[in-house]
């Protein structure tokens, strides 16, 4: 059994497989699901999350994310080139890992500050499902800023995400913080008595 200190001072196990994706080592995840012949795994640890993606034993992708006011924040997830595109096994597998997580942990996923091409994709494949919501906290600023002097939390309307009406104010060069996507976890099904 390790001591304290041994545990809060190792690094994580970092592999490297090519340019494009580092893999952390998946010892002390637990099963969240499978999607097709992907097994997933996850693993949480104070304000830090990361989700695997295992093929045949192997992480072949990952989801690091971290929480911020309830909220699961991604940052950076990557997938082997292996079992991206047409390669994948399964079609849209990172944007099912996506709603996968949603609605195992019951939290809304936001979006990170800024979006890669693939991050992109990602949100406009949750879009096509109807899940994601779009928020333009920029437009509403003067609200933000007087809830929070007057102690409560912002609310901030929001609006299905439409990527060919939203596209440019989602991604443009300014943006920062100020417009957010949500990805809501789906309603538990309630059994009948």
């Amino acid at each position: 059994m390790k001591t304290f200190l041994q545990y809060i001072t190792e690094e994580p196990v970092l592999e490297y497989h090519d340019d494009t994706y580092y893999q952390e080592s998946p010892a002390g995840t637990a099963r969240m699901g499978k999607i097709g012949p992907y097994e997933i795994r996850h693993r949480y640890k104070s304000g830090y999350g990361i989700v695997h993606i295992m093929h045949n034993g192997e992480s072949v992708g990952h989801v690091p994310y971290g929480m911020h006011r309830g909220h699961i924040i991604p940052h950076g997830p990557s997938l082997h080139p292996d079992h991206r595109g047409k390669k994948s096994l399964v079609k849209g597998l990172m944007s099912r890992t996506y709603m996968m997580l949603a609605d195992k942990t019951g939290k809304t996923i936001r979006s990170d500050d800024a979006q890669t091409k693939g991050g992109r994709h990602i949100w406009r494949q949750l879009a096509a499902k109807k899940r994601v919501e779009f928020s333009d906290e920029g437009l509403h600023r003067d609200k933000m800023v007087a809830s929070l002097i007057a102690g409560r939390e912002p609310r901030i309307p929001r609006q299905p995400y439409d990527p060919e009406q939203h596209e440019k104010r989602a991604y443009g060069k300014r943006t920062g913080f100020m417009v957010q996507l949500y990805l809501k976890p789906r309603k538990p099904k309630t059994k009948k008595k």
